[in-house]
This record gives structure tokens, C-alpha cells and sequence, in this order.
């Protein structure tokens, strides 16, 4: 299934946002898949388990900017961190001390290890709160089980009942949970702490504390259970495990547009400055689709580029993005590489969804990331609406601008040659400037989706046999029918059949 690839492809992500080595979100899962089977779980119970350690990380981006502003790099922070438990707290607070940030002197090092005993366990309550929440409210947006969400809710708790965010304890835990946390822990000192041996000393240390002391024991005698770390190949294996679990952990199957506005929200959570931002460009470029009367093939790709556009942003520290004056080499050589990193997570999924996201901030005269090579008119349009809606967006070196500056300076960028002259008209047509003369029609404001819904609302179709129709969820149908009615300016569906009779949709 292709939206497999795509949650797969999440995975990658999420590594990224984490300051991971690259497939650590998928070893995790293939390890959770195995210690599933070894402890003899029944398909459900392994269905949860499989898709909560896929993503459970996918709240990780809510809570960066806390993490920044206390531990500074929150990717650094995340590795130094990850192999301790929080309850051991003397080799805790010597990596703090000694490992953080070790290119700054020892008072100012001190000085962040005493910001940190201070904040106490209210910081550690809200990290553990915030990336439950955030993995719970995304992943109900692809219709998952309530056996999912339950592991997602559970992310952080302990056997021993001092973990978050609802202090549960002992079987209390889902079963699933359980596993995902075994399957965490083992991962990470596989990677981090030295392979098999690490994650056999992790298991006895931690049992009775923070894991289930009997999975403990029988996962680390089995000789699957350790061989699974190490087992290839990861993607062929960690794919065929979702599409095994797919029906159990799944309500019904989510379109790939749901799967990109979840990873379009999951990197916009990366900072307060970006919320938004990917939702707004999506909006812009389904509007300029309609203008340009691109067909639905590349309405489609164009609008799932543009929430997919910033996905690599999250690879870059959050300190980074908050730096209110110019930066240094060294930030923005990895403010510049976002792109990139975008469009090798995305070649999992589509080339020529990838190559869109990797060229967003090409300019036609070469003056953009790359050399501007690849500065087409889908290109153009994905540029010319993420520039116009980051502009009117506040960043730390500089305010908001209004509309009409907003469009100024899209002009200026398209009669200088950097943007493509079509591409900026589309765009500012589409958020209802007038240009040369013209201003968007209607039917134009409607995306290409929104009009195959509205057409068969205006039929009387319900929602579900609309999702049936077009072979996505109820939601997103709900979602497009919003979105058209307020462009049209009605509320009924008799409203909105006169209005698309009035504009043609009905053919």
C-alpha cells in the first residue's frame, strides 16, 4: 500500500526531529513487531504495538521549543539524554553537566544544569504530556484504534508508576505499551551504548523501574528478540509488518492527503513561527492550481508538495530558527540544507513529489538554495506561495508585512526573474489580489478536489458515499465541503447546488 510508504517515510522524519541516526524510528518498530510475536501477543495487541513504536516519537516536534530554550540544542540534548533513565538521577545530571553543550565554558554549562534542577518535574511533566497529546491528536487523524491511541496515551509511563502523564502503573499499562517501551529502550542502546550487550544490561537494569521485569527476562533470552536489531532488510521488513497489523490498527484507511497534513503539522509544531505555515501554503497553491486550470494530476502533487515542503525544517536545531540576527555560516548551512533533507525523505514516496519538495526555494536566476536548475512553473508556483505566506508571518529578525507589501514584493521577486511571472500572478489571483486587470473567479477559488466534492454534494451524496466515491475519508470530505461553502459563500447544500449549477461544476 502506497500510504505505507508514506508513514514509513514519517518514520524518517521523525529521526530527524529527534537528532536520531537515520532509521531509528523504523529499528524501534521492527524490534516491537518481533518482541510482539516472541511474547506471544494476539494480532490486535500487535497491531498496537507495531504502529505505537511507529509513531511514537510523532509528538516530539510539540515540545521543542521548551526543550531548546532549556537545554539548548534539543537534537544534542536528545542524544546525550535518551540512553538515562530519568530516575537515576546522579548519571543524569553528570551528562548534563559534562556533555551538553561541551563547546561552552564550565560556568555557563553550570549555569544551565542549575536552570534545569530548578524547572524540576514541572518540565519533565509537560515533555512527557505534550508528546502524548501531540502523538495522539495526529495519529487519530489517520483513523488509527483506540489500541493505538491507548500506547500513544501511554508513551511515557513506568511500571513503577512514576512516570506521565496519568501515573499508571503495573499492568495498568497497555500491554502494547509495555512492548513499545522495551522495544525504546532497547533501540536506543543498541544504537547509542554498544549493540546486543547494551540492550541486554538495559533490560536488567530497568527492570521493575521503568519496564515490565517479565518481558525484561523473556526478551532477553531470546535470541530473535536480539537478532532483531540487527535484521535486514529494515524497510522490506519494517513495510510488510504494517500491512500485516494495517486492519487492526486501523479504523478505516487515510488517504495520502490526510498523511500529508499530518506531516505537514508535525513539522510546523517544530516552532510557535512556523504554525500554520504548511496549511497556508497548500491553501495558496490549491488556489493557484484552479487559476493556472492545472489538471488534478498535478493539482494533487503541487498541493501534497506544498504541506510536505518544510518537512526537512525539522532537522534543524530549534535555536537556529530563533536567532534574531544575521547567521553564521555554520546555521545557515543547515538552514540550507532543509530542502534537501526534505526531498530525501520524500523520495520514498514519489520522485516527482520529491524533486518538488527539494526545489522549493530554487529561483529561476539562480539565486535560490541550489543552482535553479529544476525552477519549473510547479516549481515556481510551490516558491512564490511559500514566500508569500512567509511573509505575512512573523519571524524573529523580523515583523509580519500586510497584503499589499506581501504582493509587492512577490512582484519584485517575479519581475527581477527570480520567481516565474505566471507563478506569481497565479498566486496572488488566487489569494484574491487583482492583477492586470484580473481577480478570482468563484470556481477558480476552489481547488480541484473541492470542486469533484461540491459536485457531488450539490447530487445529494452523503459524505461517506462521497468518501466511498473518491476513495478518501469521511474528514477530508468534511474538510472540502467547509472550505468550498465558504469560498462560495453559502451554508446549505441547496445553496451550494445553485452556486455550482451558476459556475459549471456540474458537468
Amino acid at each position: 500500500m502506497t500510504f505505507l510508504s508514506w508513514l514509513a517515510s514519517l518514520g524518517l522524519a521523525i529521526d530527524m526531529a529527534n537528532g536520531a541516526p537515520e532509521t531509528t524510528v523504523l529499528r524501534g518498530t521492527w524490534v516491537a513487531v518481533v518482541a510482539a510475536r516472541e511474547l506471544g501477543l494476539d494480532v490486535d495487541q500487535t497491531a498496537a504495538a507495531t504502529f505505537g513504536a511507529l509513531f511514537r516519537y510523532l509528538g516530539c516536534t510539540s515540545y521543542a521549543l521548551e526543550e531548546s530554550r532549556l537545554l539548548g540544542d534539543e537534537h544534542e540534548a536528545a542524544r546525550v539524554l535518551a540512553p538515562h533513565d530519568k530516575m537515576d538521577q546522579a548519571p543524569l545530571l553528570r551528562a548534563i553537566a559534562t556533555e551538553l553543550g561541551p563547546e561552552q565554558s564550565a560556568f555557563d554549562r553550570a549555569l544551565r544544569t542549575a536552570r534545569i534542577l530548578a524547572a524540576g518535574s514541572a518540565f519533565s511533566d509537560g515533555y512527557e504530556a505534550s508528546h502524548c497529546e501531540g502523538a495522539v491528536l495526529l495519529a487519530s487523524r489517520l483513523a488509527v484504534r483506540e489500541t493505538v491511541t491507548d500506547v500513544l496515551s501511554a508513551l511515557h509511563e513506568r511500571w513503577d508508576g512514576d512516570g506521565g502523564p496519568s501515573k499508571l502503573a503495573r499492568t495498568a499499562i497497555p500491554v502494547a505499551a509495555r512492548v513499545v517501551h522495551v522495544a525504546r529502550e532497547g533501540t536506543v542502546h543498541f544504537v547509542l551504548r554498544g549493540g546486543e550487550p547494551g540492550v541486554v544490561r538495559c533490560l536488567e537494569r530497568r527492570a521493575k523501574g521503568q519496564l515490565d521485569p517479565d518481558m525484561c527476562k523473556t526478551l532477553a533470552q531470546s535470541t530473535a528478540f536480539l537478532a532483531a536489531f540487527r535484521e535486514e532488510p529494515l524497510w522490506d521488513n519494517v513495510l510488510s509488518a504494517l500491512e500485516a497489523s494495517f486492519e487492526h490498527a486501523f479504523r478505516a484507511r487515510p488517504s495520502l492527503e490526510d498523511v500529508a497534513c499530518v506531516f505537514g503539522d508535525f513539522a510546523d509544531q517544530k516552532s510557535p513561527i512556523f504554525l500554520g505555515h504548511s496549511r497556508r501554503v497548500a491553501s495558496l497553491v490549491s488556489g493557484a492550481a484552479g487559476v493556472l486550470g492545472l489538471d488534478p494530476v498535478r493539482t494533487t502533487c503541487l498541493v501534497r508538495a506544498a504541506w510536505l515542503h518544510d518537512i526537512g525544517r525539522v532537522s534543524v536545531p530549534n535555536r537556529v530558527w530563533q536567532i534574531k540576527g544575521s547567521l553564521g555560516p555554520i546555521e545557515w548551512e543547515k538552514v540550507r540544507l532543509h530542502p534537501y533533507v526534505g526531498e530525501r525523505i520524500c523520495q520514498h514516496l514519489d520522485a516527482g513529489l520529491g524533486r518538488l519538495v527539494g526545489a522549493h526555494h530554487e529561483r529561476s536566476d539562480g539565486s535560490g538554495y541550489a543552482n535553479g536548475s529544476r525552477a519549473d512553473l510547479l516549481v515556481g508556483v510551490l516558491a512564490a506561495a511559500d514566500v508569500y505566506a512567509a511573509l505575512g508571518e512573523d519571524r524573529p529578525h523580523r515583523e509580519r508585512l500586510d497584503e499589499e507589501s506581501c504582493r509587492r514584493t512577490l512582484e519584485r521577486e517575479a519581475s527581477e526573474g527570480r520567481l516565474p511571472q505566471e507563478a506569481v500572478r497565479a498566486v496572488l489571483v488566487a489569494e484574491g489580489h487583482v492583477v492586470d486587470g484580473r481577480s478570482r473567479p468563484p470556481s477558480e477559488a476552489l481547488s480541484a478536489r473541492e470542486r469533484e466534492v461540491l459536485s457531488l454534494v450539490a447530487r445529494g451524496l452523503s459524505n461517506k458515499e462521497i468518501a466511498s466515491s473518491l476513495r478518501i475519508s469521511s474528514r477530508t470530505v468534511q474538510t472540502h465541503t467547509i472550505h468550498a461553502y465558504d469560498k462560495l459563500g453559502v451554508r446549505t447544500r441547496a445553496g451550494a447546488a445553485l452556486r455550482a449549477s451558476e459556475l459549471g461544476l456540474l458537468g
